[in-house]
């Protein structure tokens, strides 16, 4: 009996030394095989010193493919001030090679003692080979990739790197898509060193790249380059305080074009941080604005769709309407006293649409708006601005009604939900999503996700839509656009807003222009924003946007 528990005792002990000896290889394995890049990289980390050259990440593409970031490479002169014995010495010998770079006091007096850093960019062929052709120890020619080239596009949708870690996104898709775009480890230079930091004898420099075959993610987008770039052009051409222009889709959501101005150069964001006034990082595209007058297609949609009127319902215009305590003013416009609806909307008479408000009421006038997207983020991964439409509890005071019937009160919208508006009108009535992003694709070119186009219900009947094409071709027909339109085929709505803001002590108006072209086939929404000092003509401006990417469509 002795001897059989005996027995068992050795037998526990054997399985319990080999669950020890059989972890103890699972932790080895785990450390020396499927750890082993992590633990030998932290183990150079320790002994080595390092500088990143280039930041690794993926690309932002254009709907074909296209590059937005024209990245460009450069040589730069890199430094180890550990590894050079007489500094002094190499000051002269660098004068002599190199005249652009012996005026920098940082080669004499290195920012640090023993870190590296760039000493100079952009060395000319000759530079970069005299140094190449003599090695000297501490100093390195190397390639560095600028990652906004001169001719890069859409800075407020592409966004910017960290100014001190260039390795992160900061605004935009570099940021929204921060994870995806990074790379497992950025190209580095490495010195592999002693307790001293003395290079060591026969390990020398080395590069590390990245060696992920899928990573970093490259993000397409839905714009088109040609097209954002002959809107860049154009709205570089105008001078105003700020202002945007969207070109949309209407059938697909796609956004083929988003510009915002004033722009900025992302090599350089520490130049603006203190630029509070001009807003060079605000996307003017995605914040929220008073609408004045577009906001009428959402009235004379909703009046419309309710039935309470038809186009050829007459009203009467005395150059003001007055409810409550507020006197609203008309423009007058219009040629005679007596208008009806198409009249009104073509020469945006400001009476009848406080009196279609008034007759829709607060809560059927509300719902219309969030119902096409008012008040509510678009969804694209961009920070953007909800904006706001008054609450029915607001609305039910008469005055306020009033004003939010011609886009005022506190009523704000974004260049993009007005371009979300058209394009609904555009589609038939057929609720849209703007949509930015197309897919992710691997570094070999294939795609990993897919962002697919997101359509909704059907939000007005084929009478009413066809009823509201008819208004908006009136206004470019024989009404507020038709001095920049009567030989062009589009349509659309004018808008302009006091904003009851001012800058050096003048006025700011909101000045809009959004619509749809050609007529027939509507392949294109443009929405044009513009702040200013003056009432600019932003029909213009779109004109010259749709003549400019007609054949691009």
């Amino acid at each position: 009996m002795w001897r059989v528990k005996g027995q068992q005792r050795v037998f526990f002990l054997f399985i319990m030394i080999s669950c020890l000896f059989l972890c103890l290889i699972m932790r080895l394995t785990y450390v020396q095989i499927i750890k082993s890049y992590y633990y030998a990289e932290q183990a150079v980390k320790q002994r080595s010193q390092r500088i990143i050259i280039n930041s690794g990440r993926g690309d932002i593409l254009d709907r074909k493919g296209v590059s937005l970031l024209d990245s460009r490479s450069e040589e730069i002169l890199v430094i180890f001030p550990s590894h050079i014995r007489d500094i002094r010495g190499r000051k002269e010998v660098l004068s002599e090679k190199l005249p652009m770079v012996s005026g920098r006091e940082q080669i004499l007096n290195p920012p640090y003692e023993t870190l590296p850093f760039i000493a100079a960019r952009g060395l000319s062929e000759e530079e970069a080979a005299l140094l190449a052709s003599e090695p000297e120890m501490g100093l390195i020619v190397s390639s560095k990739v600028q990652r906004y080239g001169p001719e890069s596009l859409a800075s407020h949708v592409v966004g910017h790197l960290h100014s001190s870690d260039f390795t992160r996104g900061e605004k935009g898709i570099e940021f929204f898509f921060n994870e995806e775009l990074q790379a497992q480890r950025p190209e580095s230079i490495i010195a592999l060193v002693d307790a001293r930091d003395r290079l060591i004898a026969g390990l020398g420099y080395r590069y590390w790249q990245n060696t992920d075959r899928l990573r970093p993610y490259s993000v397409m987008l839905t714009i088109d380059r040609d097209i954002q770039k002959e809107v860049e052009e154009i709205l570089d051409k105008h001078h105003f305080l700020g202002g945007s222009a969207v070109v949309m889709e209407p059938q697909t959501g796609n956004i083929l074009a988003m510009a915002s101005r004033p722009d900025y150069d992302q090599n350089r964001i520490e130049d603006y941080l203190n630029d509070n006034e001009g807003g060079p990082f605000n996307n003017r595209s995605t914040m929220a604005y008073e609408p004045g007058s577009i906001f009428k297609i959402v009235v004379a949609a909703a009046a419309l769709e309710q039935g309470i009127v038809n186009i050829f319902d007459k009203f009467q215009c005395n150059g003001s309407i007055t409810v409550g305590s507020h006197t609203i003013r008309c423009n007058m416009l219009h040629p005679s006293r007596e208008l009806n609806l198409i009249e009104a909307f073509a020469y945006s008479c400001n009476s009848v649409f406080v009196e279609l408000g008034l007759r829709l009421g607060a809560e059927v006038l509300y719902d219309y708006a969030k119902i096409f997207g008012f008040g509510e983020k678009t969804g694209i991964p961009l920070g953007e601005e909800s904006g706001y439409i008054p609450q029915p509890e607001e609305l039910y005071i008469a005055e306020n009604l009033a004003a939010t019937s011609i886009g005022q009160f506190n009523v704000q919208v974004t260049p993009l939900q007005v371009a979300r508006l058209l394009s609904i009108v555009a589609r038939g009535g057929k609720d849209i999503s703007p949509r930015l992003v197309e897919s992710l694709l691997s570094r070999e070119g294939h795609r990993i996700k897919y962002f697919p186009v997101r359509s909704g219900s059907q939000l007005l009947k084929p009478s009413t839509v066809n009823q509201l094409i008819y208004l908006l071709d009136a206004v470019t027909d024989f009404g507020t656009g038709q001095v920049y339109f009567a030989d062009f085929d589009t349509a659309g709505k004018t808008g302009t807003a006091q904003t009851g803001r001012y800058r050096d002590h003048k006025n700011i108006y909101n000045c809009w222009f959004a619509g749809f072209f050609p007529l027939d086939t509507r392949k294109a929404v443009v929405v044009v924003f513009v702040e200013s000092h003056s009432l600019i003509s932003t029909a213009e401006i779109f004109r010259e946007i749709a003549e400019a990417i007609a054949e691009f469509l």
